[in-house]
């Protein structure tokens, strides 16, 4: 009976540990903006729109896009910025994942002699990357795959000597990655589209700034894509976020410098900011949405109806973009309102909410490539930060008005008009 209370102490205090390590590992996140939290249960049912009209019946607005729309190549507008790999425009970068694809993602934790890599971490991360698998796939349409390897325990990546014996060979982001790939040579790390190296806790190293030099190499063969995610944490692995960079090259689109709301410009939309899914702007620019898809409209636009199908879906008219001064555009895309479990146990759900994924109606957002990553390139109105417009409210922004007409079968038809 003693043995028994000592082992249920035991395990209390694991779990109390656990619990106040995985709180530190978001609290920079918090930091930025105290306000958000995850979603209560009671709230994560989606929001929807009733149909307001009917093609059946013929009471739907015409839609007359047609005659507005410009040639998709105004649309494909170039990243004025250009300092880093990732972007917000075209052209892609060559290791970018464009288009249908499979990829496999090894994952490798790597340990030293006196710092081994937690059980318990390896037991999250396993689930948060089968979330993240479906989330991926749902979230292109089925249009890409994704399928994290994770190695055996008695596969992974261990340093004979204790960490500080390697601290030394450390001195940058990719010989840190390099270092550990030629030490986990063994599980060809060359065979998969992108390696995820896990350290473990209270891991040591210096001159680790984050850096898009590439390719990295394993032995002297190169590796395109590679992610070094180290510190104190013992929950997630940011996966879903993370990916957005290593796997499509996309970019951060918060604000550092900022805080509260305007720490995420671009409200409650989008991996890369806060959000469970892509805005319609980064599926298109992964190739999950088509050129004739777009519906690209010259700055002088008069008013022009159209008809957009949700970006949850393969087929019809996702995005209306209106350009403008080079590398910027005004963008509108309709989205259903929707919850799924697994975006509410992802890391970055946890700490950004998605609120915005519960919500019907029309995604409003302004793209400029002026800004920098990391400041915020993408902004929304404030009015629209985490709810949708409805059907009947309109908004003027950015010099133009945009309105939501109504919602048929077929989708949402929208007005959009210089102001």
């Amino acid at each position: 009976m003693r043995k028994f209370v000592a082992t249920c102490l035991a395990l209390a205090l694991s779990l109390t540990s656990f619990a106040t390590n995985s709180t530190i590992a978001f609290a920079k996140e918090r930091e930025h903006d105290p306000k958000i939290r995850p979603l209560p249960k009671s709230e994560r049912k989606p929001l929807t729109i009733a149909r307001s009209c009917d093609e059946r019946k013929g009471d739907c607005p015409a839609a007359n896009a047609d005659e507005k729309v410009q040639d998709i190549q105004s649309c494909r507008i170039t990243d004025q910025s250009a300092d880093w790999r990732v972007s917000s425009g075209f052209p892609r970068d060559p290791d970018a994942i464009v288009g249908p694809a499979k990829i496999e993602v090894l994952v490798m934790p790597f340990e030293f002699a006196d710092r081994k890599f937690s059980d318990i971490l390896f037991k999250n991360l396993k689930k948060e990357a089968k979330v993240t698998e479906q989330l991926f796939k749902r979230i292109s349409n089925g249009v890409v795959e994704v399928k994290m390897v994770f190695p055996k325990k008695a596969d992974w990546v261990r340093f004979p000597k204790n960490n500080s014996e390697y601290v030394s060979q450390m001195t940058s982001y990719e010989a840190a990655i390099n270092l550990v790939l030629g030490q986990g040579a063994n599980l060809n790390p060359a065979d998969y589209e992108a390696v995820y190296l896990h350290s473990p806790v209270d891991f040591d190293a210096k001159n680790l700034e984050w850096s898009y030099v590439r390719p990295f190499q394993s032995l002297d063969v190169p590796i395109p894509r590679a992610r070094f995610n180290w510190g104190n944490m013992t929950f997630y692995g940011h996966y879903a976020h993370e990916f957005g960079h290593d796997l499509f090259f996309l970019e951060d689109i918060y604000d550092r410098s900022k805080t509260g709301k305007e720490f995420r410009p671009s409200g409650a939309w989008d991996l890369m900011g806060m959000g469970g899914a892509f805005f319609g702007w980064f599926m298109y620019l992964n190739g999950w949405i088509t050129d004739s898809q777009i519906d690209c409209l010259p700055p002088e636009v008069s008013d022009s109806t159209h008809l957009l199908t949700p970006t949850s879906s393969r087929d019809g008219k996702k995005l209306i973009a209106i350009t403008g001064d080079p590398g910027k555009l005004l963008m509108v895309e309709y989205r259903t309102g929707r919850v799924d479990e697994d975006l509410l146990s992802d890391g970055v759900c946890n700490t950004g909410g998605c609120a915005g994924d519960r919500t019907e109606g029309l995604v409003i957002y302004f793209l400029d490539t002026t800004i920098n990553h990391l400041r915020g390139p993408i902004s929304v109105p404030d009015k629209y930060y985490s709810k949708a417009m409805v059907v009947g409210e309109k908004i003027t922004y950015r010099g133009y008005k945009i309105e939501f007409l109504d919602k048929g079968r077929k989708g949402a038809y929208v007005r959009v008009g210089r102001a």
